[in-house]
């Protein structure tokens, strides 16, 4: 029973944390393909955007990550 307290109140504590983290899950898990075409030099915005999203998603990952095992070495 103190596991299941004690896992309630982690997520009340870090409930912003959690729900970040889940986003940054579910956004990493789905798959995207970006393309550039070089040879006729033009750049499609969307597969810009699709990098982009996927640079601010293993950011997100990188910083959640990190942030996890801050809050477990302070324990």
């Amino acid at each position: 029973m103190n596991i299941v307290k004690a896992a309630v109140e982690f997520a009340k504590k870090y409930y912003f944390t959690l729900v970040l983290m889940l986003a940054v899950m579910f956004t990493a898990a789905k798959s995207s393909f970006a393309a550039l075409d070089l040879t006729s030099v033009t750049i499609d915005t969307s597969d810009v955007f699709k990098v982009a999203a996927i640079v601010l998603t293993a950011l997100g990952a990188i910083w959640g990550i990190k942030l996890v095992i801050g809050m477990f070495k302070n324990r």
